[in-house]
């Protein structure tokens, strides 16, 4: 077997968030973000688009948001917290490759040797979080501690009987609690079966199964210059699309007036309350919306432009053809 460096996490290497190496290392494998979503558990992701990163070079990678990317950034910063309140000595792996299934990958937020798996996570809100010490997490959450587990242990790295991970996190940025996680070998086994069914689904460039209307649609190639004659059926969607389109329209413009209404009876005042004296709405003003002007872009700096643009994916906009009464 490999020795694996371990490094003391109290100085970690700079990480390049989302750099070009770091997305390509990615698209090797099936790593712990991947796990939920290739298992069919992702509140934020398909198996689909998961494969879909794999396979598709000219696929955008999905870099998260502001919060997300806030919270890649703490995470050291959590593990050392850890390591204070336990004092435990938490160490750094490389990029790590299960011993025996290539595409079965993993970065840790840190690991004990010879006893556990730490990683480190931020919340905004403590929906789906338990009691502290249980395994009561989110589910993704869950599924991405038991993949750790499951490379760490074949990579013996901890123990293969009784494999645990603590799972730390902030929520809204209060003080670290701990959730710590039994690795289960039943669901490991169920976990590199449906891995091994949607790894062949990378390796042979098919789609995965139980694809949605809105996967399928996105599979769809260009379209042609060519024309094809309506069933009844989609005569009927499309009527009953016109029809929803009109609902929203009109919905759209009630909720429109309504919030002028409000805003106008707070005048000046940024916040409404209720008779308690809690928040009933807030109406406070924005920055100013700052935007770059392409035209005046492209006219005096072209090769900045030229430079800056990236090709995005071709869209099927649909249009319903207007009729005469």
């Amino acid at each position: 077997m490999t020795e694996i460096r371990l490094d003391l996490l109290a100085t970690p290497e700079p990480i390049v968030e989302h750099s070009a190496d770091w997305y390509n290392q990615r698209k090797q494998g099936i790593g712990g973000s991947d796990a939920a979503a290739v298992l069919g558990y992702s509140r934020w992701h398909s198996a689909y688009d998961v494969w879909r990163a794999k396979v598709d070079d000219s696929t955008a990678p999905d870099s998260g948001n502001e919060y997300t990317r806030r919270g890649t950034r703490r995470e050291p910063e959590l593990v050392r917290e850890y390591c204070n309140l336990t004092g435990k000595t938490v160490y750094k792996t490389p990029h790590l490759i299960h011993p025996s299934i290539n595409y079965i990958h993993a970065n840790l937020d840190g690991i004990i040797p010879g006893e556990r798996v730490v990683e480190a996570k931020t919340s905004r809100r403590r929906d789906g979080w338990g009691d502290e010490g249980t395994e009561d997490v989110p589910i993704d959450y869950y599924l991405q501690c038991q993949h750790y587990m499951l490379i760490a242990a074949a990579l013996g790295l901890i123990p293969d009987a009784d494999p645990l991970c603590d799972l730390i996190v902030s929520i809204a940025g209060e003080a670290i609690q701990c959730y710590t996680i039994a690795g289960n070998k039943e669901l490991w086994a169920a976990m590199l079966t449906k891995y091994a069914a949607f790894w062949r689904h990378v390796t042979d460039l098919t789609p995965p199964d139980n694809l949605t209307v809105f996967e399928q649609v996105d599979l769809l190639p260009p379209s042609v210059n060519a024309s094809k004659y309506a069933t009844s059926y989609i005569v009927e969607r499309v009527q009953d699309m016109l029809v929803m389109q009109r609902k929203i329209a009109d919905w759209d413009e009630i909720v429109k007036g309504r919030k002028a209404e409000l805003t106008l009876y707070a005048g000046e005042c940024d916040t409404v309350l209720n008779a308690d004296g809690s928040t009933l709405y807030t109406c406070k003003t924005s920055k100013p919306r700052q935007t770059v002007d392409a035209d005046l872009l492209r006219r005096k700096y072209p090769e900045i432009y030229n430079e800056c643009l990236r090709q995005g994916k071709a869209a099927r906009p649909l249009r319903i053809a207007d009729k005469e009464d």
